[in-house]
C-alpha cells in the first residue's frame, strides 16, 4: 500500500513538474524580437488524409551577427489560430523586410524545434533612404554639360 502511494506521489510530481516546465516554455520565454527576413520556407506534411503547415521564417539580426530560424504555426494556448494570415503577411513583405515580433519557446537543435512567432508582428520601415541618382552619372549629378551632340549623320 505504501509503495502504490508513492508511485502515485512520484508520478504526480513528475506530471506536475512537465506541465510547469510546458507552461514556462509557452509564456517564461516570450520576448520580443526585431529581425530582417533572409528566407521563406513552407514544410507541407500529411497524414491520416489532413495537411499541416510548419512556415519556416529565416532570419539574421544583431546587425548580421546571428541567425535563427523561427516557426510560424497556430499557438493555441497564445490565442493564435491565423498562422496561414501571418505568414501572407511575410510573404508579401519579401525578404529583406524587417519586423518585431512577439516570440516564445526554444530552439531545441536536437528535435528540429524552433521558437514560434506570435501575433502582433510589426514590420519596421527604415528610415534612412538611398539618395536618388538622377542622372546615369558615376555621381548621380548633373554632367558637367548638358550640350546634345548628334552622332547620326
Amino acid at each position: 500500500m505504501g509503495r502504490a502511494i508513492a508511485v502515485i506521489v512520484l508520478a504526480v510530481l513528475v506530471i506536475g513538474g512537465i506541465g510547469a516546465w510546458a507552461s514556462y516554455a509557452e509564456f517564461g520565454t516570450q520576448t520580443n524580437v526585431t529581425f530582417t527576413v533572409t528566407g521563406l520556407d513552407d514544410q507541407v506534411t500529411s497524414s491520416s488524409g489532413s495537411i499541416k503547415h510548419q512556415y519556416l521564417i529565416s532570419t539574421v539580426r544583431d546587425n548580421g551577427q546571428k541567425t535563427e530560424v523561427f516557426k510560424d504555426t497556430d499557438a493555441l494556448f497564445h490565442g493564435k489560430t491565423d498562422s496561414s494570415d501571418v505568414w501572407a503577411r511575410f510573404q508579401a513583405a519579401g525578404k529583406g523586410a524587417t519586423w518585431t515580433c512577439p516570440v516564445y519557446g526554444f530552439r531545441v537543435f536536437l528535435f528540429s524545434s524552433y521558437r514560434n512567432i506570435l501575433d502582433g508582428c510589426k514590420q519596421v520601415f527604415n528610415q534612412v533612404r538611398a539618395p536618388v541618382r538622377l542622372y546615369p552619372t558615376p555621381t548621380g549629378k548633373a554632367p558637367l554639360t548638358t550640350q546634345l551632340t548628334q552622332t547620326s549623320p
